[in-house]
């Protein structure tokens, strides 16, 4: 089925909740209402209360799932064999919807799934093994049923429970905030292990977007990147340091070739931590001395301006977004993001930190856009994300493998910036590309 971005839209009343006019692909309240209701049918009676006779009367009988997991038939039939392997293993699953998007016939799903391993699973015992993962999931519908659904998750618990992730130590809770921070810019920032992001970082951690986006581009484009921190002070449950990026300018930045030299970015970082974990990271990663390093015009930072040809107006989310997308995450030009974001926009930092383990490893990535859904202020956006293996992600060394997987992006976008955001990616079929399920996948009885 071929995706088209929804280009013309009509302004309708807002949803309850929320203030303002906004833009929608045609849809009104009633189909709007209807579209919901299916969505809220599906995720109430298969989700949660496990009625998987309901799958029929939600979803058509040729129902794609382009997101499937390893091995799982895209058909409805691969669908419905995944969950009833799953919740017969983890009894008390649940997912619980956080916020729904709509726009023309598409909705949008953001939330959270949980369970517990307490049967038998693909060969495991019960563990007592509590998971849980923040999802998005995107789902097409024609009538009263679902046709299709995209879906992505930053389901690093279940990479550590399938073995894909080898586990990190476990915290010591005697190490207190100094150590919890030593660990972090070690395994995190400097090797970006994915499951110490799980073991150091909360699941709703935030932090600050704009100095996130440019730890990101710097993991794509420096090797050997190393991170340390000096002058540690602790306040309370907020830990504090200097920091100090370090790496050898290896491929394109800002319009600059690399030269091989090595470029440093002093900084900072404040952290404030509850029960041992991240809960907040404030990063300082100053843009001038990198812009003086690359030789880059002196006005360069205060003439922020995109260059993407607008859809709409450049209040407009989808033009912000297409050039956040093409300027920001494929060209790290990164004078554009003050013209794209708002100072301290916030992030979700395990899929941020997620974001930056993948442009390491796929150091040559890019985004496709695929479909904007707009919903009022917010935005979700669907891309393939694509690049070559080039750097070690998850313990896998690198293969020089193409790989191409999906993802999932939601944006706040205010009076024509970014205020929020949370980066997503389907990782599942990502590993799967790179060997690290069986031929047959983790649901290879099923595919057909």
């Amino acid at each position: 089925m071929a995706l088209v971005d929804f280009e013309q839209t009509v302004t309708c009343p807002p949803p309850a909740g929320r203030g303002g006019d906004f833009k929608r692909g045609g849809l009104v309240s009633t189909q709007r209402d209807a579209n919901l209701n299916v969505v809220r049918r599906w995720v109430d009676e298969v989700f949660n209360q496990h009625q998987l006779e309901s799958v029929e009367h939600l979803k058509v009988p040729d129902y794609v799932d382009w997101n499937p997991y390893p091995g799982q038939d895209i058909a409805l039939a691969g669908f419905k064999a995944v969950l009833a392997s799953w919740t017969k293993a983890f009894p008390d699953f649940r997912y619980d919807v956080d916020e729904e998007l709509a726009e023309g016939d598409i909705v949008v799903c953001i939330g959270k799934w949980y369970g517990t391993h307490t049967e038998q699973y693909m060969g495991m015992p019960p563990t007592g093994t509590k998971l849980s993962a923040r999802r998005i999931d995107i789902v097409r519908l024609a009538g009263d049923k679902m046709t299709e659904r995209w879906g992505t998750g930053n389901e690093l618990q279940m990479l550590k429970f399938l073995g894909v992730a080898k586990p990190a130590v476990a915290l010591d809770r005697a190490d207190g905030p100094e150590g919890v921070l030593r660990r972090f810019v070690t395994e995190v920032l400097e090797n970006k292990n994915l499951a110490s992001i799980d073991e150091l970082v909360d699941q709703d951690a935030r932090g600050t977007a704009t100095e996130m986006i440019t730890f990101i581009a710097l993991s794509a484009v420096l090797d050997g990147m190393t991170a340390s921190i000096d002058q540690l002070s602790v306040d309370g449950d907020r830990v504090s340091s200097t920091l100090s990026i370090r790496g050898a300018f290896a491929r394109e930045f800002w319009d600059t070739a690399p030269d091989g030299e090595p470029i440093e970015v002093q900084g900072a970082l404040s952290a404030r931590l509850n029960g041992g974990k991240i809960v907040d990271l404030d990063l300082d990663l100053p843009l001038e001395p990198i812009a003086v390093r690359l030789g880059l015009p002196a006005d360069l930072l205060s003439s922020a301006t995109t260059t993407v040809a607008p859809t709409g107006s450049p209040g407009d989310g989808r033009f912000v977004l297409r050039s956040f997308v093409q300027d920001v995450l494929n060209q790290h030009r990164l004078h554009k993001v003050s013209g794209l974001v708002v100072d301290r926009a916030r992030d979700y930092l395990q899929e941020s930190l997620t974001t930056a383990a993948l442009f390491a490893a796929f150091p040559d990535h890019q985004f496709n856009i695929e479909r904007v859904v707009i919903d009022g202020q917010r935005v979700t956006v669907l891309a393939t994300f694509a690049g070559t293996h080039r750097g070690t992600f998850l313990g896998i060394e690198p293969s020089g493998r193409g790989v191409t997987t999906r993802s999932i992006s939601l944006f706040t976008v205010e009076d024509g910036k970014i205020t929020d955001l949370i980066f997503n990616f389907d990782l599942h079929t990502l590993l799967t590309q790179l060997g690290a399920f069986p031929d047959a996948g983790m649901f290879g009885a099923t595919a057909g």
